[in-house]
């Protein structure tokens, strides 16, 4: 299909797909900032209790782009694909920024390539990830012709 006849709808939903990463760098980079301040129990727990909301927000990007490759494998191939990919990308990235400590590097690398897929969505352009792009397209190109 013509990046240009792709409807403005389905460009957005697989952009939001791509777009979801940065929940992740925004929860993970309060986390940083609030795992330093001082946490005291006479506080009310404020603090701890702002960490605990916090601590579910990474999450937040795999599961929206999970669910947007979940409700359009049956309806939108090239959304569920980008939804599917964008989970992908996600999940060893977010492990990364948690586990290695030098991660923040990577991290930023792939917030920026992530911006990149979000423009190549917005835009209609056919997008994959180095990788990940051709182990999504073979799981669509086989769930081809299934309910």
């Amino acid at each position: 299909m013509d990046t240009e006849k792709r409807p403005l709808d389905t460009r957005r939903v697989a952009a939001l797909a791509h777009a979801s990463i940065f929940v992740n760098v925004v929860a993970l980079a309060v986390l940083g900032l609030l795992s330093g301040a001082d946490v005291q129990p006479a506080s009310g727990g404020g603090v701890t209790a702002i960490l605990t909301i916090f601590a579910f927000l990474p999450a937040v990007g795999p599961v929206v782009a999970f669910v947007i490759w979940r409700s359009n494998r049956s309806k939108e191939e090239w959304v569920a694909f980008h939804g599917l990919q964008a989970t992908l990308f996600q999940i060893p990235l977010l492990a990364i920024l948690w586990f290695v400590p030098w991660g923040q590097l990577l991290g930023l690398m792939g917030l920026v390539y992530a911006a990149w897929a979000t423009i190549q969505c917005l835009r209609g352009a056919d997008f994959k990830y180095a990788l990940i792009g051709n182990f999504a397209a073979g799981m669509i190109e086989r769930r081809r012709g299934r309910p």
